[in-house]
């Protein structure tokens, strides 16, 4: 679990491949780093007033009413069948049932069977409704699980008073073992906060310690850190362009070829809730031509540097962009003069002398002008470029796998700092924790990706496990494969 992905790419020299290269670094890498999760002794404390609280205000009347759930299951059960009939062939509506198979979890809670059965009965039918199997997200199927879940959690709550006696036990438990946690919970201290949740989320009991523990352990527990190294490595782009020049300044028919030689370069800055990415061309300029006015003839060399900028701002729904801002600076030199006539040539001298400053200015605004624009037209061309139906697409099979393994969709920021891109989302469902701190900052240029996942409060118990849970995999797979 301890390992950190680190991986150098070879260089690109397209932007172009930028989406590109993050999808195939998020298919390759898939090794978690450990997101340490620390309670402070503040919280501690805190929480412990709070379970004090909870316990003296314990009361039976407060528990969820066994006898309506259980009459949900029976109605979630009986309308499945009603869902299927007028939209699937009478053959596939069988396979269904005998698929479900909540004939005997219904017949257990009909004929009042022991806590053991129905619960044996219903952890059965649960296991059959998650799954990527198509169908399963289907909203009768999904109102089934949800019924079933509800069913688990609460059929321990049978005996109202040896239940509320068992929750203070616990709720005592709890504040015991978080007063003995040092620094980071150990694999049995998570797994059993994780089981305390679920038992106090389920009894409706203790909303106050629900609310405080989640508001302890409520940090991103996955985040995917792009490096600028490898964001550099994607939009690095050597520039060097030849061009015929055919321009007219102050009367004068210039005619000649010019040079840039230049790079694109990336930078990624800081920004939370959405990543910034400045692109930037720095370039030298150098030209050689000559200019022509009635008989003269005014040979001419040329240099500057120039530099066009623009900012990618990239959220989930896309990608906008900053206006180009490019600078330049230009200077030249009059290398020859010639003309028919000395006197022609010596008027000519005196006022191209005169006219230089005032030339150099308009040819430099023009090059800003048009190396602007043509950078600015090069960004949207590829931007434009990108996938937004795949995007969508994707998306949306994603959550439909989710929908099937009943895994919760995560919550999640988008962001930059000086030295990556990344990615913070928290996995948890509404009786799981997440992490109680950040995850643990990444040295500067040790990793071109790197995916950092908590061994998290729920990592031993959660829903939705932990790497390689085979429900964890079957949503990367749909993902990223």
């Amino acid at each position: 679990m301890n390992a950190l992905v680190m991986i150098n790419f070879t260089q690109f020299t397209m932007f172009s491949s930028l989406v590109r290269t993050f999808a195939a670094v998020l298919a390759i890498c898939l090794l978690p780093v450990v997101c340490l999760a620390q309670v402070s002794d503040h919280a501690k404390l805190s929480l412990s007033a709070t379970i004090d609280s909870a316990r003296r205000s314990l009361d039976s009347r407060r528990l969820p009413d066994l006898a309506s759930v259980e009459a949900e299951v029976i109605r979630s059960a009986e309308g499945v069948e009603d869902y299927f009939r007028p939209i699937t062939p009478a053959e596939n509506l069988q396979k269904w049932m005998v698929y479900v198979a909540t004939e005997p979890l219904v017949e257990a809670i009909r004929s009042k069977a022991s806590e053991e059965i129905v619960l044996e009965h219903a952890q059965r039918t649960h296991e059959r409704l998650i799954g990527n199997i198509a169908g399963l997200e289907l909203s009768a199927l999904r109102k089934l699980r949800d019924s079933v879940d509800r069913l688990i959690a609460i059929v321990r709550f049978k005996d109202g008073a040896k239940s509320i006696k068992t929750i203070d036990q616990q709720l005592a438990s709890l504040g015991e073992r978080l007063a003995g946690i040092e620094g980071v919970p150990s694999a049995e201290e998570a797994a059993s906060l994780a089981a305390l949740v679920k038992l106090i989320d389920a009894s409706n009991q203790s909303p106050a310690v629900l609310s405080s523990l989640r508001g302890v352990f409520s940090r991103p527990n996955v985040v995917v850190s792009v490096g600028s190294s490898l964001v550099q490595q994607a939009a690095s782009q050597v520039v060097s362009r030849d061009r015929a020049i055919n321009d007219c300044i102050l009367g004068t028919r210039v005619i000649g070829s010019g040079r840039l030689q230049g790079s694109v370069v990336a930078n990624t800055f800081p920004s939370h809730g959405q990543a910034q990415v400045q692109l930037t061309l720095c370039a030298r300029f150098t030209s050689q031509s000559v200019g022509y006015n009635g008989p003269v003839r005014v040979g001419t060399i040329g240099s500057g540097d120039v530099q066009a900028q623009r900012t990618l701002f990239i959220t989930e729904t896309g990608v906008s962009l900053s206006p180009t801002t490019t600078s330049a600076t230009l200077s030249s030199q009059i290398t020859s003069i010639d003309a028919p006539l000395r006197l022609i040539r010596k008027i000519a001298s005196k006022k191209a002398a005169e006219q230089k400053p005032q030339a150099e200015r308009i040819a430099r605004d023009r090059l800003q002008e048009q190396v602007g624009t043509e950078f600015g037209s090069q960004i949207d061309q590829v931007v434009s470029q990108r996938p937004a139906n795949n995007r969508d697409a994707t998306l949306s099979k994603v959550r439909t796998t989710l929908h099937r393994l009943n895994v919760p969709e995560p919550s999640r920021t988008i962001g930059s700092t000086r030295q990556s891109i990344y990615l913070e989302a928290t996995q948890a469902a509404p009786d799981q924790l997440s992490a109680a701190n950040s995850a643990p900052p990444l040295a500067a240029g040790s990793f071109d990706l790197a995916f950092q996942l908590q061994r998290h409060i729920g990592g031993s118990t959660s829903e939705f496990g932990i790497l390689p849970d085979r429900r964890i995999m079957q949503v990367l797979g749909s993902y990223y494969f």
